[in-house]
């Protein structure tokens, strides 16, 4: 299921619910299929009765309506609990259609309000408005958000997704627009969510220029648990200060870096930011992108110069390149943070 965008007029735009045809029919028909085990569990006997008493009417209406009086046929008699069968099928199958609700965001810009409606199917064929599950004011919100959102469930296990939201410059006030499945890991998430995450940043920017605010990206705006790299040093650990010599092979490894770095042709490769956590400052990147959105930029992906990871390594440490475009396209700004780790001395 996803959520598709339609502008109804240059004020008043509607987010609905887009659903596979034949994923979402396999899922009512499996509906149907337990509700009903679930009824003839409860009232077996019952039940028994009724279908029984529902095959003797419809004998006597085929034997006097159809049949003229004539007996009916002991092969028709058979098949008529399979044929009633797929009859009640039908009938429960038709009703969760109808009454299966739908979920409908109206942005009005007129009355600066956003409507979150439920509506069945049922609803829309008598032209009823549905009931109005949240009513919000447009003013309040400041920007739209594509984030990589983290939970931790009761049995303390962190779960990733991304969502979009419309937030206020409050980190308490915000409403989710959609949102992908959850998975155990930024790695697995970003595998299996490519499609969601395009189809989010497409109603994202669909969204940001209707209501003419910035769209952002929040990388783990709930602070998953961080590595405290720290923890494992006891308190009285020192760094001991570097030799002479050691400080300038430190300084010829650098130099050595940055030479290879800039003489050789490059390798990339797209990356997910949350895999540098610990190696190099979110933060600084999310601030910078902030302030390029503002002068009409756009997040366009994360890169990592694989050429210049070889490097790195020897130094534990790692680094992307954040890329952002302009409204033109004719301009390009990368940025990316680099934190090395030289030892000078030893650990005592």
């Amino acid at each position: 299921m996803t959520k598709k965008w339609v502008q109804i007029s240059h004020s008043k735009a509607r987010v609905v619910e887009e659903y596979n045809v034949i994923i979402f029919t396999i899922s009512i028909g499996i509906g149907t299929l337990i509700l009903g085990c679930i009824l003839f569990a409860l009232f077996n006997i019952f039940l028994v009765l009724l279908f029984n008493l529902l095959i003797n009417l419809l004998i006597q209406f085929i034997q006097f309506n159809l049949l003229h009086g004539e007996p009916v046929p002991k092969t028709l008699i058979e098949q008529l609990p399979l044929i009633l069968f797929c009859i009640i099928f039908i009938i429960i199958f038709m009703i969760l259609w109808l009454f299966v609700p739908d979920d409908e965001l109206i942005f009005d810009l007129d009355e600066g309000t956003l409507k979150y409606l439920v509506q069945s199917r049922f609803d829309k064929l008598l032209k009823r408005q549905g009931s109005i599950k949240k009513r919000l004011h447009l003013s309040e919100y400041s920007k739209v958000s594509l984030r990589v959102d983290s939970e931790v469930d009761s049995d303390n296990d962190r779960w990733y997704c991304y969502s979009l939201k419309i937030n206020s410059d409050s980190p308490d006030i915000y409403f989710e627009i959609d949102c992908s499945a959850r998975f155990s890991s930024t790695n697995e998430l970003y595998k299996s969510s490519r499609q969601k995450l395009h189809e989010l940043e497409n109603l994202g920017r669909q969204l940001a220029d209707f209501l003419q605010v910035p769209m952002v990206l929040d990388i783990d705006a709930n602070k998953a648990a961080k590595t405290d790299r720290n923890s494992s040093n006891s308190s009285n650990a020192r760094i001991s200060t570097g030799s002479k010599d050691e400080i300038e092979t430190a300084v010829e490894k650098i130099y050595k870096t940055l030479k290879s770095s800039f003489g050789n042709t490059h390798e990339y490769r797209i990356v997910n930011s949350e895999d540098f956590r610990g190696y190099v400052d979110l933060a600084y990147y999310h601030r910078l992108q902030s302030a390029l959105v503002e002068q009409g930029y756009t997040w366009a992906g994360d890169i990592e110069d694989m050429t210049v990871a070889e490097e790195l390594r020897e130094y534990n440490s790692r680094t992307f390149i954040r890329i952002m475009i302009n409204s033109t396209h004719n301009t390009s700004i990368a940025f990316y943070h680099v934190n090395p780790k030289i030892p000078l001395g030893h650990k005592c």
